[in-house]
């Protein structure tokens, strides 16, 4: 987990594809972390398919 603020630059790139552009974010399941839009989204819709997936 990052020590940097929701919405600051992560120079490192995006955890999951190491891309550019990446910047913290609020995951899904709580926490923070450093993540591309596009990661950011996959997470995003993961997390929405799991919570259905165990309501049903």
């Amino acid at each position: 987990m990052t020590e940097r603020e929701i919405g600051e630059l992560a120079p490192e790139g995006c955890e999951a594809c190491g891309g550019q552009g990446a910047e913290v974010r609020r995951h899904p399941n709580g926490g923070k972390y450093e993540a591309c839009l596009d990661c950011h989204q996959d997470e995003i819709e993961m997390a929405a398919i799991n919570t259905l997936a165990r309501a049903a």
